[in-house]
């Protein structure tokens, strides 16, 4: 059988498509690499910043005209002076200088969605070049029911087993006939 891109493979006489395996790891890998630039740049950028303004002697100065404010008008004048003169000479801080005086937190943060986006890699979009390796698809004989939406298109089987990606064109089809699809990833590659 001939496609656009030369000979379709076969996987037991039925067609199958396995640039549907390709596609989804080859988007989902330069997602990553985008993430992993985006969160390095990131952590880049907060290390260069210069959080010299910070001042804990200034800070505990402030704090005691604070508690002596009360006690005349002439302290609480000194006091709202002082907070002035801070405020203006030091903006509140960003949270990225923030996390940056507190190590522990910057680094939990950054091994937190390092951890996070490696394990939705490694569960989610892994599986789909194992098996385009192994090749040990399966076939579902029987009724099935693709659905094809604007941003979405799904395979539900009888057994109420749900697969990426549909089979023919319209938005709720039901037929019969033999569907091939991945093992791990779970997508449809063909069907007759």
């Amino acid at each position: 059988m001939k496609g656009t891109g030369g000979i379709v493979p076969e996987f037991e006489g039925i067609p199958i498509y396995e640039g549907r395996l390709l596609t989804v790891f080859w988007f989902a890998t330069a997602v990553i690499v985008l993430a992993f630039s985006v969160i390095w740049f990131l952590i880049y950028k907060i290390n260069a910043m210069d959080v010299s303004a910070y001042d804990p002697k200034e800070k505990r100065r402030l704090k005691k005209l604070k508690q002596n404010a009360g006690r005349s008008a002439y302290s609480m004048r000194k006091y709202e002076t002082a907070l002035k003169q801070y405020n203006s000479r030091h903006p509140r801080p960003s949270l990225a200088s923030r996390l940056k005086r507190n190590n522990f937190a910057f680094n939990a943060v950054c091994v937190a969605v390092t951890v996070f986006v490696l394990s939705i890699y490694f569960v989610k979009i892994f599986p789909a070049i194992v098996d385009y390796n192994v090749k040990d698809y399966k076939i579902y004989e029987g009724s099935y029911t693709s659905y094809a939406g604007y941003k979405t298109s799904y395979t539900v089987l009888d057994d109420g087993t749900k697969l990426s990606n549909s089979t023919d064109a319209d938005y709720e089809v039901t037929k019969e006939g033999r569907l091939v699809y991945s093992q791990r990833s779970r997508i449809v590659l063909g069907w007759k």
